[in-house]
């Protein structure tokens, strides 16, 4: 394992940020293409004021690896679910049950307008970054504010009841194009994706920033350079254990259509990163990853290198390279494997509105939790839906599914989407539907 000492990022020049739609990122996650070079930047070290010596997950301050990938905002309590919808950037309050949801607000008469009460309704993040985070007690959220000249967003936080929005720091976004954020164990963590230039040449800069969540904002602790002419739109992902934290990239190369895989482990007692895999010309790109009990890094994989087919696996990482542990060769035609939990996902992805995506849950011992189709009854009746696409996290129990779609080209739609895993059914719940053109009513 190679440790990096402390230097200073290079200069950047930030492109233009582009706002994201839901689909577009499920699109990239499947066929995404990139190809890596140069050498990361390990900054000072963060000290945490919540460090835990043991690895157990603390529900009052640990992140949530299920929902870690899934591009909308999602927090579970024992009551509730809060749903933080990339469309309209406002907070569902979503009865576990299926007997209920609403937007986050309990000011009388409040219309929940997504237009005309912009600043006003409790439910509204104004959101800037996807991604919800239940920290202490508080809900954590990155919103536009541009109440300081020099910055145009913040993290911000409010009570569960939606009340008491409060602006944590702001998030300075001139050298980095913010993507997604995490907050874990008092430290916050975002990723940038960044188009510069240096010494003359175009780059794409992936960079994680991070910060003490009671100081004054983020710092760049790791960053990788890759040229923009083979850099469509780069693969990171985060997943979080205890006191470590895992951030792993992923690229492609379209010339000979290997990939570069690098995984980088970050301690939050020390603030000291460390690499614990790198390597080009892999045969598979990966997808996501996880650890076990016995600190056994796991990662999967999609089903094509750029252009080239791959038989979509779940791999054991042994000292300095990958073993194959995990096939999903049964004549489905999966496109990605996602890892949650000791716990792998195949999935094959149906565009029709009216069709069925498959999945395939296995335990990383090979044994299978659930195989089959996930109906969606809850479309009957919707001719005019055009489908976006689908966004998965997985547990023992239960498949969260948000699936988006359009309207006559005129206003998306969005479901939040449970399916119950009883023996070998899949039992579909309509937890929470979002999709007006004037408000955040469900």
């Amino acid at each position: 394992m190679k440790k990096y000492g402390v230097n200073h990022c290079a200069p950047a020049d930030i492109g233009v940020f582009m706002k994201r739609a839901i689909s577009a990122f499920i699109l990239f996650a499947i066929i995404i293409s990139m190809q890596a070079c140069s050498d990361p930047f390990q900054h000072a070290a963060i000290p945490s004021d919540n460090v835990q010596n043991e690895q157990t997950f603390n529900t009052n301050t640990d992140f949530d690896n299920r929902f870690g990938r899934v591009y909308e905002g999602l927090v579970e309590t024992d009551e509730v679910y809060y749903w933080l919808s990339v469309d309209s950037g406002f907070v569902y309050y979503v009865e576990k049950d299926g007997n209920g949801a609403a937007p986050l607000c309990g000011k009388p008469n409040c219309m929940h307008e997504l237009d005309t009460d912009k600043g006003n309704c409790n439910a509204n993040t104004k959101e800037y970054l996807p991604g919800l985070s239940l920290y202490d007690g508080k809900l954590y959220f990155v919103s536009t504010d541009r109440s300081n000249p020099q910055y145009c967003c913040a993290l911000c936080r409010m009570d569960p009841d939606g009340t008491n929005h409060e602006r944590v720091f702001f998030i300075d976004t001139s050298d980095y194009a913010i993507q997604r954020f995490w907050i874990h164990r008092g430290i916050v963590f975002v990723a940038a994706y960044t188009n510069i230039v240096k010494d003359g040449v175009p780059l794409v800069s992936i960079c994680l920033l991070c910060g003490n969540l009671n100081g004054t904002g983020v710092a760049p602790v790791l960053e990788r350079l890759y040229p923009a002419d083979e850099c469509g739109w780069p693969l990171f992902f985060m997943k979080f254990y205890g006191n470590t934290a895992f951030f792993a990239v992923s690229a492609c190369s379209p010339s000979d259509s290997t990939a570069l895989n690098e995984i980088y482990e970050y301690d939050i007692d020390s603030g000291a990163v460390t690499e614990r895999y790198s390597a080009a010309g892999c045969d598979f790109q990966m997808c996501d990853l996880c650890m076990d009990d016995n600190k056994n890094i796991y990662v999967s994989s999609f089903a094509t290198c750029w252009d080239r087919p791959v038989c979509p696996s779940v791999y054991l990482l042994n000292d300095d390279h990958f073993e194959r542990m995990l096939d999903f060769n049964d004549g489905t035609k999966y496109g990605r494997i996602l890892l949650f939990d000791r716990i792998a996902v195949a999935i094959h992805t149906d565009v029709s509105i009216h069709g069925a995506d498959t999945v395939w849950v296995r335990r990383l011992n090979g044994d299978t939790i659930a195989k089959g189709a996930l109906s969606r009854d809850f479309i009957n009746g919707r001719g005019d839906l055009q489908y976006g696409g689908c966004d998965i996290a997985v547990d023992e129990g239960h498949i969260y599914c948000f699936y988006c779609g359009w309207v006559k080209d005129d206003y998306s739609h969005a479901f939040f989407v449970r399916y119950d895993i009883s023996g070998e059914s899949l039992n579909e719940i309509l937890l929470a539907e979002q999709g007006s053109a004037d408000t955040a009513n469900y």
